[in-house]
């Protein structure tokens, strides 16, 4: 498992952090009516909506990065931990960034995943 460092030249400060889960049940429901739910999988992964604020050239090095060294989103990643417990943490992008701004600046909205330590 290669995990790619965050590139040097693009700032880490988020804002928007909103926590959720993936849902992480199978569920079967008998002919009486009764739901029953298992885990699908031992590790309940938390989907992370954060937004960034950069200038235009910090944009483009975190397009380059984003695009070459993890393969459109393919790739693994550190990242400050998103608990803001003073960690590093392993992310991947849950769906591609969403650019938008003009003037100089552009406000990306991104949505990481976790992965199991």
């Amino acid at each position: 498992m290669t995990v790619y460092a965050w590139p040097s030249g693009v700032p880490v400060k988020c804002y928007g952090v909103v926590p959720s889960y993936e849902d992480n049940r199978i569920k079967t429901e008998s002919e009486s009516g009764l739901v029953i739910a298992y885990c699908r999988n031992t590790f309940t992964a938390k989907i992370w909506s954060v937004s960034f604020h950069w200038t235009e050239a910090q944009f483009r090095e975190f397009d380059r990065w984003y695009r070459e060294t993890l393969g459109a989103g393919a790739g693994w990643f550190s990242f400050p931990s998103l608990e803001c417990d003073g960690t590093t943490a392993v992310y991947m992008f849950d769906e591609e960034p969403s650019p938008s701004g003009t003037q100089g600046y552009r406000d990306v909205s991104c949505k990481f995943r976790e992965v199991p330590a």
